[in-house]
């Protein structure tokens, strides 16, 4: 199993769910090019480059990674998630933006080496 695959099953996003496959190439992607994650690339870059890939939507994309977030915060234990997120995560919301999301991921991988 590569780094990828154990980052996503250690922050909680099971690996069936449909956004796995999505996160992991999205983190590829973002760890290769940065600009990927910066104002208005996710959207307009990195989700269209993905969908491609898929043959599915942009919309079914941000959709699959939102749930997978979601899923992620919902089975992430607190310890992780401020280790992870420190403060910067929003007490109404309880759970990062897609972009927080990959953001702290790609610098997991970049500054840890995690695997």
């Amino acid at each position: 199993m590569d780094r990828i695959n154990r980052l996503l099953l250690r922050v909680g996003v099971p690996a069936s769910a449909k956004g796995f496959s999505c996160l992991r190439e999205m983190l590829e992607l973002a760890e290769e090019d940065p600009t990927y994650l910066e104002h208005g690339g996710l959207h307009r870059r990195l989700y269209p480059v993905v969908a491609r890939k898929r043959g599915i939507s942009t919309a079914a994309v941000e959709r699959c990674t939102r749930e997978a977030v979601e899923n992620a915060f919902g089975r992430m234990p607190m310890e992780l998630q401020e280790e992870l997120f420190g403060n910067s995560l929003s007490a109404g919301r309880g759970k990062a933006t897609n972009k927080e999301f990959l953001a702290v991921l790609v610098l997991e991988l970049q500054d840890r080496g995690t695997g």
